[in-house]
């Protein structure tokens, strides 16, 4: 299994919730290009699952041009599971081996769940400069310390590569 780990693009700092925290259009724009920079890599999906907050929605749904089936409405779907810490809840998603999914979330989860899935332990999991719109690629069993990093890319780092596609 392919699993990319992504956290959610630049949001407005106020709003009535934290859940209701949309993206900037700067962010938008951002993660747009990271989308163009991960296609220009050959990176496709076969589903998007994302927190239920309005910013990990949008950020998942600028996903879309990397699915397989870009226009299946199952394939980009909230869970749960990716706004609250990590836990072994999650894998009941994960059952495909075959398949390349993006989870959308949240710091510090994003560097918590991806020193479980590597490492195995994550009880004292250090920030890793997990930034907005962020891409960690993983590859291997979904279960703790059943994958691989394949590739830590910063939203920088993509938006170039989707410059240079």
């Amino acid at each position: 299994m392919q699993l990319l780990l992504i956290r959610h693009a630049a949001a407005v700092d106020v709003a009535r919730s934290d859940s209701e925290r949309e993206l900037t259009a700067a962010g938008r724009a951002d993660f747009a290009a990271s989308v163009s920079g991960l296609g220009s890599l050959g990176l496709e999906l076969t589903r998007v699952l994302h927190s239920p907050y309005l910013r990990a929605a949008q950020t998942a749904e600028l996903c879309r041009p990397l699915l397989h089936d870009p226009e299946s409405g199952t394939a980009v779907e909230p869970c749960d599971d990716l706004a609250a810490v990590p836990s072994s809840r999650l894998f009941r998603h994960l059952t495909d081996p075959e398949a390349s999914v993006a989870l959308v979330g949240h710091e510090p989860w994003m560097s918590e769940l991806l020193v479980r899935l590597t490492v195995g332990d994550g009880g004292s999991a250090a920030r890793l400069g997990f930034r907005k719109g962020t891409v960690a690629v993983l590859r291997g069993s979904p279960e703790w310390g059943g994958m691989s990093l394949h590739g830590f890319l910063p939203p920088d780092v993509t938006r170039a590569l989707g410059e240079g596609a």
